[in-house]
Formats: C-alpha cells, structure tokens, sequence
C-alpha cells in the first residue's frame, strides 16, 4: 500500500572513457590562451546485469554500464595570465549513444563548466568552477523515461596541483545550486 523500497549495493567499475585533446596555443605578452578539440569514446565496459538480494533488477540509468559505446565530442578554451597567477577555463562537451543494448539507450548529454584558477603556491591552486549538465530521457523498451533526463546547475570548488611540465591533478567538490 505503501512505497517500495529496494536497496541495491555494488562496488563494480563503471563504462570507461578515452577521451582525446587536441590544444593550439594563442599568445601575447602577459597572457596565453589555449583553444582546442576533445574527442572520444565511452566504451560499454561497465556491469550491466545488477541485482539485488531478493532478485530485482536495478533499473539500466543506476547500473555501473550503460551497454552502449557512446561518441564524446567538446572544446575548450583557457586564457592565463601568468604575471597576476590566475585563469579563466571555459568547456563544453557532447556524448550521444551510437547503438543501443537490449532495449536501452541512454539519453544525450551536455555538459558545460567555466571556471576561475587562482594560483597560491608554486604548484597548487584554488578552482571555482560553474558546472551545467542537461542529458535528455533515456528510450527503449527497458528505459524507465520518467525516471531520466536532467538539468543542473552546481558550484564546484576544488584544488589544482601543477605535477611536473605537463601535468595537472585536480579535484573538486560539487554543490548544486538548481536541478530538475
């Protein structure tokens, strides 16, 4: 008569992602930009066959697989002003499913993010970042589209460490300020 509730608990990997950049360098005296391609994959590596202790399937959108390969395609763009030690970042991606996998196929994603570096120690820095993210309903005869899509707007704060000439770790802390 009431809710049910099904509690499901895994610990599998997810779909992997290779994702390709390419960068040209703009430049003048006191700031460089960078501007550039991503492209790439998200490969159906991910569980897509979960189930719970009384035998439920979990729903394919909360499964650690989608089953499909998906096509990623975005650019970017980074102006940084090395004597005042900040920059600005701004980037958008696609992902859209190629083919679909027993009756599901996950809906089209759009992510953009912009954000702020403020550089406080040699190698570390502090990120602010601006992320939106719309994916549209999943389809299929085994998608529950009610229970898809998405719009969110979150604040991302984070850390930035420079490792090395060409290498950057960062990670970050996202709070949603709107979602649907």
């Amino acid at each position: 008569t009431g809710p049910v509730v099904q509690k499901f608990s895994f610990n599998k990997i997810g779909d992997i992602r290779a994702l390709g950049r390419y960068q040209l360098e703009l430049g003048d005296k006191g700031s460089a930009g960078h501007i550039g391609v991503m492209a790439g994959f998200k490969l159906p590596t991910g569980k897509i066959n979960i189930s719970n202790g009384q035998d439920n399937s979990a729903e394919r959108a909360l499964r650690p697989g989608s089953g499909t390969t998906d096509f990623m395609l975005g650019g970017f763009y980074l102006l940084t002003q090395p004597a005042k030690n900040h920059s600005w970042f701004t980037q958008l991606q696609l992902q859209s499913a190629i083919n679909e996998r027993e009756g599901f196929k996950p809906g089209r994603k759009l992510n953009l993010d912009a954000g702020y570096l403020r550089q406080v120690a040699k190698n570390l820095g502090l990120m602010l970042q601006l992320n939106y993210r719309r994916a549209e309903k999943d389809s299929g005869n085994n998608a529950v589209a009610k229970n898809s899509g998405q719009r969110t707007l979150s604040i991302s704060p984070g850390l930035s460490y420079l490792w090395g000439k060409d290498w950057q770790i960062y990670g970050f802390v996202q709070k949603p300020l709107q979602q649907d």
